[in-house]
């Protein structure tokens, strides 16, 4: 709950409007029932400092400007999930910075947020309900934990991605699919992608979830001597390479996605949706370091 539904300061409740009896027409009683109304009509409210009418203090209305930030911003983000209205995102983050109408026949948008130390993505259907969203939280010292579809839990920042989610169940969540796409260039997307291991079904809504990094605000860079001119890995972890599984143990993942439709990760790193209705293809697992507002990426790592 945003700071925009707190319950506004009843100060309505200092009308009396119970001046009984009758008005005598000497000066004191007359006195008297103006300084009723004066107290009724607020005019003589207390500010802040001196208090209102019984002593209290009186509430400012709540604004925009008002609502929390740093890494409160991560923890009202993570209350927020696909199916949900595009409108409860431009809420807390206070509409998007960036908008693109994705390829394909549904006429799907991409949205793109970001506040203080945490961006968000969401692609929104022609409804205007979420069918991807996503939070990347760059701030170091804030450990955010996101409850997925399947029942576990992600926690971005403090653990290494490959100690990211854990659930009640012997099936280890962590032993993902793995996307790795690195990027050669200053363009390039530079998102790894890591895919749940429990697939869309009917018991969880048939939404499921991604855990990766960003290079936005955190190292993709999982080549060693080893491997000197791969940029890529798509494959299981069983199959991975020790460099990339090495990487895995000392790198925090920074985003969480949440995917509530049918789509397929392609092998540029990005999200193609599709069903009866058409395809919507290009979008981003995670917001791309380009459309982030300058500095955002060093202002998040100090």
């Amino acid at each position: 709950m945003t700071t925009r539904d707190r319950t506004k300061a009843d100060w309505t409740s200092h009308r009396g409007w119970k001046i009984a009896g009758a008005v005598f027409g000497t000066i004191v009683g007359l006195a008297s029932i103006l300084g009723v109304v004066w107290q009724i009509s607020g005019i003589g409210q207390g500010s802040a400092s001196s208090g209102g009418p019984g002593g209290g203090t009186a509430e400012p209305p709540p604004s925009a400007s008002a609502t929390p930030t740093g890494s409160s911003v991560a923890a009202l983000a993570a209350d927020i999930h696909v199916g949900f209205p595009a409108a409860r995102i431009d809420e807390l983050f206070g509409g998007p910075i960036a908008t693109r109408v994705l390829d394909g026949k549904l006429g799907w948008v991409e949205h793109t947020y970001a506040r203080d130390s945490v961006a968000a993505t969401a692609v929104v259907d022609d409804s205007g309900i979420t069918v991807l969203y996503s939070v990347l939280v760059c701030e170091p010292d804030v450990a955010a934990p996101f409850q997925t579809p399947s029942g576990s839990t992600v926690v971005l920042q403090e653990p290494p991605i490959g100690q990211s989610e854990s659930w009640d169940s012997e099936e280890d969540p962590n032993e993902r699919s793995l996307y790795y796409l690195e990027g050669g260039t200053g363009s390039s997307l530079g998102q790894l992608i890591e895919e749940s291991v429990v697939p869309q079904a009917s018991g969880h809504g048939w939404k499921t979830h991604l855990v990766g990094i960003n290079r936005a605000c955190g190292d993709t860079l999982f080549l060693t001597p080893e491997t000197p001119t791969a940029f890529e890995y798509f494959g299981t972890l069983e199959d991975a390479p020790a460099d990339l599984v090495a990487f895995r143990e000392r790198t925090p993942a920074n985003f969480y996605t949440e995917i509530a439709d049918d789509y397929r990760i392609t092998e540029y790193g990005v999200i193609d949706f599709f069903g009866a209705g058409g395809e919507a293809l290009g979008a981003l697992a995670s917001a791309y370091v380009h459309d982030l507002p300058p500095g955002f990426a060093e202002d998040s790592n100090g």
